[in-house]
């Protein structure tokens, strides 16, 4: 859902970019009708989107701030950070560059601020609390990040692992990929038993063998055949 939100967001953004420099080059002689009525009415859409975002994505920190589970390492963090971080410049400067240069903008502007302020205060809350966690129950496996991904376990039909991920088919096809390398270290092995024995339970495939850290088995034999 809010993998959805964001990419609709984002087109949208892009679109009004696109509007907005045809506005301010003026001497391209385009003329758009009611294009001020048009950014307003984008500019409550985007809120409808930004208050919709919050709603899910606040109730799950505060879900992961109470509960037991799987911490977030501090590499998983720095992976969400590069995310988020992209999408907050992003929203920053259409923000500004609306308040800015595009006077009949303004809307928008306020609007892609708050979107920024909300992004750059979920990664401040984050990096206090440590709410980003993996809960798993005899319900569903539910990951909290920067977005919320709730698998329920009848939708489930097999579970596997390559290197260090964990593969989380799905009876209609689609996979998650849980990476091992974001949780901290002392969670991945308490992960993993979880995970088996609730399968078991279900009469779920599960056949997760994941030791040690991803490496570059390319790379190794490169440099074997190097040293010798």
């Amino acid at each position: 859902m809010q993998k959805i939100l964001t990419v609709l967001t984002i087109v949208i953004v892009i679109l009004c970019s696109g509007l907005g420099f045809i506005y301010f080059n003026d001497d391209m002689d385009v003329q758009i009708p009611y294009l001020e009525e048009i950014f307003t009415g984008i500019a409550i859409f985007l809120g409808f989107l930004l208050l919709i975002k919050i709603s899910s994505r606040w109730q799950a920190l505060f879900l992961g701030l109470k509960s037991q589970g799987y911490s977030v390492s501090l590499f998983g963090f720095k992976k969400i950070l590069v995310y988020e971080g992209i999408l907050l410049l992003y929203f920053g400067l259409f923000g500004y560059i609306m308040l800015k240069h595009i006077d009949i903008g303004w809307a928008l502007g306020i609007v892609g601020s708050l979107y920024f302020i909300e992004g750059m205060a979920h990664l401040i809350f984050n990096f206090v609390a440590k709410p980003y966690k993996i809960l798993i129950n005899s319900g569903s496996i539910t990951i909290i990040t920067n977005e919320l991904i709730i698998i329920k376990w009848t939708d489930v039909l097999k579970i596997d692992s390559r290197q260090n991920d964990i593969h989380v088919m799905m009876k209609e096809g689609s996979p998650y990929l849980i990476d091992l390398d974001w949780l901290k270290e002392e969670d991945k092995n308490k992960l993993i038993e979880d995970m088996t024995r609730i399968s078991q339970e279900k009469n779920i495939y599960c056949s997760i063998d994941c030791k040690g850290s991803y490496k570059d088995f390319t790379k190794l034999a490169m440099q074997r055949k190097f040293e010798e």
